[in-house]
């Protein structure tokens, strides 16, 4: 298990140099998208000068900049994945970027935005708030989860600790 400081945050994947098998792009935010397994089934960037695209291999850090086993023919674009698949994964976007994504139909926008677990949840008769994600060095899976309560009390769940579809709420409909 990879320990607490060491791995990507989901925070920190932010303005990063993606390096692809045949060049390189400038993102502005890298979602990995999380099944309730807490492995991640696909990444979706938001590229800077392009619209947000899937990418379907797993992210790595090289140094400042995140690496991927893909070629730009590889990015898909977001209406590539089903609708349905996103009701069953989880990311996490405390920027809220896909509230105004363009070029994006509805429908997958309205999947995308209710598979986010930005927003405050109660649990144990508290309200909670997701501070942020840690995948491994090459994000194939979530590896930890941190919360903080109404009193800023921080704690970390792993895998088993805590169901992640439970952080979700239903898409519009």
């Amino acid at each position: 298990m990879t320990r607490p400081d060491v791995g990507l945050r989901q925070r920190r994947l932010v303005g990063r140099r993606l390096r692809l098998e045949d060049t390189e792009l400038a993102t502005k935010y890298v979602f990995p998208f999380v099944g309730e397994d807490w492995t991640v089934r696909f990444a979706v960037l938001e590229l800077l000068g392009a619209g947000p695209r899937i990418l379907a291999t797993a992210v790595r850090a090289d140094g400042e900049d995140l690496r991927a086993t893909a070629t730009a023919t590889d990015l898909g674009i977001i209406e590539s994945v089903p609708q349905d698949t996103f009701d069953g994964l989880v990311h996490f976007d405390p920027w809220w970027t896909f509230r105004g994504a363009s070029g994006v139909h509805r429908a997958w926008i309205e999947r995308i935005v209710a598979s986010n677990i930005a927003r405050p949840f109660v649990r144990e008769g508290r309200t909670h708030k997701v501070e942020d994600l840690l995948f491994g060095l090459e994000a194939k899976a979530l590896e930890a989860l941190t919360m903080k309560d109404d009193r800023f009390r921080a704690k970390t769940f792993r895998r088993g600790e805590l169901d992640l579809s439970t952080l979700r709420r239903p898409p519009f409909r």
